[in-house]
């Protein structure tokens, strides 16, 4: 592990992690931000699969998550507000009539300490006070990001409160498996391992329904190309620009959520968690982005997959709980595993 300070700003550092196949993983305590996956193709050649910016500054003055960690509450709840017990709660709102994200100063825009570290992984913690963007209880969250020899970047997420609260941790990485300057993913395959999903309002959160997805574009119960139906004439599609919507994961406890494939580089992407959802976002609000390395990003040239809880879920009885009680631990892995194949049966 290579741990380097910013000479320009104070208090900031970058780790970055190395495997044994030359894989590497370079994070930032500046949101606990996942800022470059560099990863070999099937041909041996190494290249970058996330979007970002070439250093902190970038992340500073951007409004896309790239990598970020986002909290208090990753996606959105509806009108800035919800109710725990007789409490009524206001929170900022930062994308129309919705709290986004955690809120004007999330978890995306603040210094994280640094908990530990090894040849292998990193450990960022925070303190979030009470009343911080409006939630709820003194809350300290830690996240550890460990990479291994196999190929899988593993997220590991905990958190404890001393008033009861809620909290969704996600990471916000954007994935071209073709490489972070190679344009649309449309002719990724991608594969959910889902049944259900929860639609979307007129306003971009949850309508609180939950809805199967055969017969819909939303359907990626097998392996389909990103593109093949984005653009279909769709009430949900239109609702979300394309696709940005919360999968309901099948199962529980730690299990596949998904699989993404890009056939020139016979990357394949596996992702594992143990919370209940997952958005599928395919950068539909990308618009000229000055990003790392000189690339400029645009709609649809990047993909990702957010594990978490529902948007809205604490307005909505019917989704699953992301209310943490005061005393227990919010305690979520997520892991990214990356190999290579010459096909997606290889």
């Amino acid at each position: 592990m290579k741990k380097t300070d910013d000479k320009t700003q104070e208090g900031i550092y970058y780790y970055t992690l190395e495997n044994k196949n030359g894989m590497s993983v370079t994070l930032t305590n500046y949101g606990a931000t996942l800022m470059s996956v560099i990863t070999p193709d099937k041909n041996g050649n190494f290249d970058e699969v996330t979007l970002g910016y070439d250093d902190v500054q970038g992340y500073k003055q951007g409004k896309c998550f790239f990598g970020a960690t986002v909290g208090r509450y990753a996606n959105r709840i509806a009108g800035g507000r919800f109710a725990l017990g007789d409490e009524q709660y206001t929170l900022a709102r930062n994308d129309g009539n919705n709290h986004l994200h955690g809120g004007i100063v999330g978890f995306d825009k603040v210094i994280w300490d640094e908990a530990a570290y090894s040849n292998d992984s990193v450990t960022f913690s925070y303190f979030s006070p009470n009343g911080d963007e409006g939630y709820p209880g003194n809350l300290n969250v830690t996240v550890q990001f460990s990479l291994d020899d196999v190929g899988e970047l593993k997220i590991h997420y905990t958190a404890t409160s001393d008033k009861d609260t809620v909290v969704n941790l996600t990471n916000h990485a954007y994935f071209n498996l073709a490489g972070h300057k190679s344009g649309v993913i449309n002719e990724h395959l991608m594969m959910i391992n889902a049944e259900r999903y929860t639609p979307l309002d007129n306003g971009g959160t949850a309508s609180g329904e939950i809805a199967p997805i055969k017969n819909t574009p939303f359907d990626f119960s097998e392996f389909t190309a990103i593109g093949d139906r984005m653009n279909d004439e769709n009430e949900q599609l239109k609702f979300g620009s394309g696709y940005d919507h919360n999968y309901i994961i099948n199962g529980s406890g730690y299990r596949l959520a998904a699989k993404a494939f890009e056939k020139s580089s016979g990357r394949l992407m596996s992702v594992y968690t143990d919370k209940p959802c997952m958005q599928l976002y395919c950068g539909n609000f990308l618009d000229a982005e000055s990003g790392k390395d000189g690339a400029t990003y645009n709609i649809h040239d990047a993909f990702c997959l957010e594990t978490q809880f529902a948007p809205d879920a604490p307005n909505q009885e019917s989704f699953a709980s992301a209310v943490l009680r005061a005393g227990d631990t919010y305690d979520y892995t997520t892991a990214y595993r990356f190999e290579v194949k010459d096909d997606i049966e290889g």
